[in-house]
């Protein structure tokens, strides 16, 4: 049921009632052709009378996002898609919270003045309605699911963002890539947050660098980042290289396992990145595959959520308690289980939300990776003795299976049948060494002639 559907089937009571719970957001100013999103729901402005978006549900985590209209003297076949301005926002449990942005010429963007509240009358806000976008009800519960509670939380985004700005945080799709493809990490900075006057300035000072230096300069900055460039400690997105997974110091056997397995990697990740919590890393891969989407930004998928599955899925050793020595120092491996359960549930919502034509068709290059990370994973997974903490697993293993089978037509194993073959090959190895040959002293010499 679409949501305009969904409000004319209410009564009036309902209605009522909705309307007194519920959010608002509020867009002054939006020029004419313009394209305004709302949790990946895209609507096209005709005309300057676009307000913004009504009954937004309290308690939930929302994306706004904006284009400006294309540029009339750039050809519309031949221009890319330009990277969009965003708003991530949680709305408030408040009845009639109303959160405001307003479209800025200089910056392109909508831009928070003031704190971003307001305080609009009952009144107003009936008069307003008719240019007021319904809220996306029809998707809701998928896009909720992308972001779980005990992951995603305000203090959790401030980590990753920094301080909000205006009741959330302002982000720029070209800025984040460019920080990304530039290996920054952080897209925060030090002490600032992503909006308002950083994204006036980092717009401003691009346009004049694309103005002096023309586009190959910009093409040799973004070729010429070396490795090195790290994340602040305790904010961005994590940074590491997952290519170099053993400790410094680290030679022969361990430097060769470590290379392959990336559990030291993992842990090192977590204590030096994260404060110690594991489960960061499933925040931030929660909310990079949205925003690189909504937000236009193609590099945070295809670099650092790619990244960061990969720590994830090639970490294998951390599994089997023999190799506890090698890893850092204060590794709780204890919150594996919770930990791996809690990955698959977002891997299938976020699977889930794709479009089925989605690699097929937007991006190809991360189809393959995509898929070789889950049968990765599946590795690690079927070394683990099923039920007690491990409850649930093969069932949520199952289900990701046939999601990614029947929708994309990836080729997934199960995990019983890794395990069979561990079994299987356990037992070649017993039977082989019975059938070896048992060499008997028989107390004397036999001389051959």
């Amino acid at each position: 049921m679409s949501s305009s559907t969904l409000l004319s089937s209410l009564t009036p009571e309902q209605t009522s009632l909705l309307y007194n719970q519920a959010g608002f957001l509020l867009l002054k100013d939006v020029p004419p052709g313009s394209q305004v999103g709302l949790n990946g729901s895209l609507n096209l402005t005709s005309s300057t009378s676009f307000a913004g978006y009504k009954l937004v549900p309290p308690n939930s985590l929302h994306l706004l996002t904006f284009s400006p209209p294309s540029n009339s003297s750039q050809s519309s076949s031949s221009a890319l898609p330009l990277a969009r301005t965003g708003l991530v926002f949680f709305s408030q449990p408040k009845p009639n919270h109303i959160l405001l942005r307003s479209f800025s010429l200089d910056s392109e963007s909508l831009t928070c003045q003031d704190d971003g509240a307001a305080v609009v009358s009952k009144d107003h806000l009936k008069s307003l309605d008719p240019n007021l976008a319904p809220f996306p009800f029809d998707s809701f519960q998928t896009w909720r699911s992308l972001f779980p509670p005990s992951l995603v939380t305000p203090a959790a985004l401030e980590r990753i963002f920094g301080k909000q700005n205006g009741g959330g945080w302002d982000l720029d799709g070209l800025e984040i890539g460019e920080a990304e493809e530039l290996g920054e990490g952080s897209t925060g900075g030090e002490a600032e947050t992503l909006g308002g006057e950083r994204v006036l300035r980092h717009r401003k000072e691009r346009k004049a660098a694309e103005a002096e230096e023309g586009e190959a300069r910009i093409l040799e900055e973004l070729g010429s980042a070396g490795e090195g460039a790290v994340a602040r400690k305790l904010g961005g997105w994590v940074q590491f290289d997952v290519r170099k997974s053993w400790r410094k110091g680290a030679e022969g056997e361990e430097r060769s396992l470590f290379a392959k397995d990336k559990s030291w990697l993992f842990w090192s990740v977590v204590q030096e990145q994260l404060g110690g919590d594991p489960f960061s890393l499933l925040t931030q891969l929660s909310l990079l595959l949205p925003l690189a989407l909504n937000l236009q930004a193609p590099s945070l998928l295809l670099q650092t959520y790619r990244r960061i599955l990969a720590l994830l899925t090639l970490s294998h050793l951390h599994f089997q308690p023999p190799t506890l020595p090698l890893l850092p120092s204060n590794s709780d491996t204890s919150v594996l289980p919770k930990f791996y359960l809690a990955l698959l549930d977002l891997l299938i919502a976020q699977l889930t939300w794709l479009p089925a034509d989605f690699f097929a068709s937007e991006l190809p290059e991360a189809e393959g990776w995509f898929e070789q990370g889950l049968n990765d994973l599946k590795v690690g997974l079927a070394s683990v003795e099923p039920g007690g903490e491990w409850e649930g697993l093969e069932a949520k293993w199952e289900g990701l299976r046939e999601l990614v089978g029947g929708k994309f037509g990836w080729v997934v194993g199960e995990l019983r049948g890794v395990r069979k073959e561990g079994e299987a090959n356990e037992e070649e190895e017993e039977e082989d060494e019975e059938d070896r040959p048992v060499v008997v002293d028989l107390g004397y010499e036999v001389e051959f002639v």
